[in-house]
């Protein structure tokens, strides 16, 4: 597995390779995943893949694929969404009105 990154709000994939297709458990830290709207575990042949959707920076950390007694480590960082307002302000002048012309009679 490689350490990957993602933005909140976004959905993070972390893909473990198996030598033969075999089972899977995932986990972060200590704690077992059960698929559920935030999770969604996939596997097909000898690729398990683990899927996180809706992040928030606190689904940052370690998680691991166990096969057996083998297992691989990868950490998530997810990065925070950027205030998108700051992005579309701008200095907005207002007209003056010898700008203006109307065709009002």
């Amino acid at each position: 597995m490689k350490n990957e990154a993602a933005t909140e709000g976004g959905t993070a994939t972390l893909q473990c390779e198996l030598s033969r297709a075999a089972s899977v458990e995932w986990k972060k830290k200590h704690k077992v995943l059960k698929s559920s709207e935030k999770y969604t575990m996939r596997q097909e042949g000898t690729t398990a893949q683990l899927l996180i959707h809706a992040l928030e920076v606190k689904d940052a950390g370690e998680y691991t694929c166990v096969c057996g007694e083998v297992k691989t480590t990868a950490a998530l960082t997810v990065h925070g969404k950027e205030n998108r307002n700051e992005k579309f302000l701008c200095d907005v002048s207002p007209l003056s009105s010898g700008n203006l012309t109307t065709d009002m009679q």
